[in-house]
């Protein structure tokens, strides 16, 4: 909803107001899976990773490579959830759960996964380019 809610002029801007709405988000957003706490609540206390401020991206295509990009959702009350647009099926049974969604870029594949064990397997045609 976020990147649908608005317009943005550049990658500058799309950092800045990502920035604002995970700091909004954080801090203001209750789950029932985290017994009615923020996020910023509950993870507060975890050793976080900031980049530096010097840290950038090169301009250029960063190459692809085989291996595996692994996230993290939380499922809609139909067992679904979204990975940038796409919608997928996780397990009606896992409302309000968090799942890890894993594709395995050489083999086409995306897997879901709830307590370490697999529960949904798609193909996921991954664009090499």
């Amino acid at each position: 909803m976020f990147f649908r809610a608005q317009i943005f002029k550049d990658f500058n801007h799309l950092s800045k107001e990502s920035l604002v709405f995970e700091n909004f988000h954080n801090n203001n957003h209750r789950y029932s899976k985290l017994k009615g706490k923020t996020n910023w609540v509950i993870h507060s206390y975890v050793a976080r990773r900031i980049l530096s401020p010097s840290f950038s991206l090169h301009k250029r295509c960063i190459p692809f490579r085989d291996g595996k990009l692994s996230f993290v959702r939380l499922t809609n009350k139909e067992g679904k959830v979204r990975f940038f647009t796409e919608p997928f099926s996780v397990d009606k049974d896992l409302a309000n759960e968090y799942v890890k969604g894993t594709i395995f870029t050489k083999q086409n594949l995306l897997k879901f996964y709830y307590d370490g064990e697999i529960i949904k397997t798609y193909k996921y045609k991954v664009n090499k380019r």
